[in-house]
């Protein structure tokens, strides 16, 4: 584990709830996309801190490095969803960190109780209030076997310009399969049926 350190040392008094900007004389810059903390801390002199208990704050950061999968999983699922009725279905919320963001697949999880159909779509955010909207590419395939079934959309030139996207998946025949969900945390608190 490779850390990076730096500080900064303020002796002019600040009031309650007041905000104080520091910049950092080494900045960081990740070497690699990953997941890394960075703790926080600020310190009075013996005597005067009331609260010593939250003198430290850890942050995580997640560094992504394009091109890249967004996904909620860490390859494992531990329960699966089926609705009754056709045509019915399970899809997430992605935000892209940057912008113009290109799609360029749409990936679902599911189980299989008998072969059938399964329609994978992307979907803009521009439906009320930010809900699913226009579909900017859809397409079905036959499933027979459990597992992540991705769609390739490489040639619809998806691009998002702002805000966010969803990828989801439809059962079309009622009974055939179940969409594969990860229970743990952190949780996603994403998902739309």
């Amino acid at each position: 584990m490779t850390v990076y350190t730096d500080s900064i040392q303020s002796v002019d008094p600040i009031v309650p709830s007041e905000v104080v900007n520091f910049a950092f004389t080494d900045p960081f810059t990740a070497p690699e996309g990953g997941l890394f903390t960075a703790t926080f801390g600020g310190h009075l002199p013996p005597g005067r801190d009331l609260v010593p208990q939250n003198d430290e704050l850890d942050v995580e950061i997640q560094v992504i490095r394009f091109p890249t999968d967004l996904l909620y999983d860490d390859g494992s699922a531990e329960t699966n969803v089926q609705w009754s009725g056709d045509n019915s279905g399970f899809g997430n919320e992605f935000v892209p960190s940057i912008y113009p963001a290109r799609v360029t697949s749409g990936v679902v999880g599911v189980e299989v109780s008998a072969p059938g159909d399964l329609i994978v779509s992307i979907v803009d955010d521009d439906g009320p209030g930010g809900s699913p909207g226009t579909v900017l590419a859809s397409d079905t395939i036959f499933v027979s076997s459990a597992g992540l079934h991705r769609v390739d959309f490489t040639d619809r030139e998806i691009i998002i310009g702002d805000g966010a996207f969803f990828v989801g998946g439809i059962a079309v025949s009622e009974g055939t399969l179940a969409f594969t969900m990860d229970q743990n945390e952190p949780l996603s608190r994403r998902g739309w049926e």
